[in-house]
């Protein structure tokens, strides 16, 4: 898991996609208690994205976690 005080950035992307997240499902929960016909498509995209922040977030803690024998970072990137 990503340390926050050992790895700032890494913490900071983890945290952005988390947040991300987490606000796209309470719109979605907002627009379809809103709406009793909302669509079903609509539905899919909007979790399909939020989907993606989460994915992107295990990705980013997984690598963040990867160390090299001399304790440096070996990689860190998003995946789009």
């Amino acid at each position: 898991m990503i340390n926050k005080s050992v790895n700032p950035v890494e913490w900071a992307g983890l945290m952005y996609e988390l947040e991300d997240a987490h606000e796209h499902l309470a719109d979605l929960i907002a627009d379809i208690e809103k709406d009793p016909e909302f669509d079903e498509r609509d539905f899919q995209v909007q979790l399909a994205h939020i989907f993606s922040h989460l994915n992107r977030a295990g990705i980013d803690a997984r690598l963040a976690t990867l160390q090299s024998s001399n304790g440096r970072l070996l990689a860190y990137f998003q995946l789009i």
